[in-house]
């Protein structure tokens, strides 16, 4: 899945703000590993979210496109 955060850079400078307390707490009671996804120069651990412990790096129109399918394990040319 995705969230939508806002414009500009609330979310480099980690004001992208809380996570859905259900998910927060799957995260947690799963030790899951999540990921973000985003199109700025801002990847280091835990810079977009603590608990996001990593993110990657794509073009715009690919963030949107692994938004949509609400996963980044995908061909885009060969799975859409």
């Amino acid at each position: 899945g995705f969230g939508i955060v806002a414009f500009a850079c609330t979310t480099c400078n980690g004001m992208s703000g809380a996570l859905d307390p259900a998910i927060q707490q799957e995260i947690i009671e799963r030790d899951l590993y999540a990921t973000a996804v985003l199109s700025g120069n801002r990847n280091f651990d835990g810079r977009i979210h603590p608990y996001a412990k990593q993110a990657f790096l794509a073009s715009p129109p690919l963030v949107i496109a692994y938004a949509i399918a609400g996963t980044v394990r995908f061909d885009i040319e060969k799975d859409v």
